[in-house]
């Protein structure tokens, strides 16, 4: 027979076995939405170079699992470039998307295979954007494992098309600079400029 104490102790270790279920299932809700604050999600870096940035952003910016995109310019020596310096071919440096994702909800790979097909990767293209240095088709690896994910499916991708030759460098990251804000979502912003027109 319970006493008057056990039955009360008895209740507050139920309300207590409660509501430490209902939370458990709330944060299971918040992260399953994406809704925690990005400092309590596992997120990763992918950085690539391919032609104009501004072409490069839209293709990411809408994909289930990517956090950001932010585009900027990465590989040559000096700091703090401008557009204007980079788009003159006077820093050597290369147009990048810089991507935040989620691991758990978006691969590396997957990441890649969106890449390629955004991207000029073959020396017999007419590209002409795609022979300058700062629009050269590069995927720069952030450690290891993306530098070995990065080399295999270039190679994927050159048993698929034998008959062409991809071109696109594999280098590891090196400093990133971010672009002015007025060519962050260039592509948005131009469109909604053309429809106030």
């Amino acid at each position: 027979m319970l006493t008057p104490e056990r039955s009360e102790s008895s209740t507050i270790m139920l309300r207590f076995f409660l509501f430490c279920c209902c939370s458990f299932l709330l944060l299971y809700q918040v992260v399953a939405e994406e809704k925690l604050p990005i400092e309590l999600i596992k997120t990763e870096t992918a950085t690539f170079g391919g032609g104009c940035f501004w072409c490069l952003q839209p293709a990411f910016d809408h994909v289930d699992g990517v956090i950001s995109t932010t585009v900027g310019f990465m590989g040559g020596e000096m700091n703090s470039p401008t557009y204007e310096q980079v788009s003159a071919g006077e820093t050597g440096h290369t147009e990048v998307i810089q991507i935040v994702y989620n691991p758990e909800l978006i691969s590396y790979s997957a990441l890649i295979a969106i890449y390629w097909q955004n991207v000029e990767y073959t020396t017999n293209s007419g590209a002409i954007d795609g022979r300058n240095t700062q629009y050269r088709s590069v995927i720069f690896t952030h450690g290891a494992e993306q530098a070995t994910l990065a080399h295999l499916a270039k190679a994927e991708l050159s048993q698929k098309n034998s008959s062409l030759d991809v071109i696109t460098a594999i280098e590891p990251a090196s400093e990133f600079h971010q672009a002015a804000e007025k060519h962050q979502n260039y592509y948005a912003k131009k469109a909604y400029s053309s429809s106030r027109k």
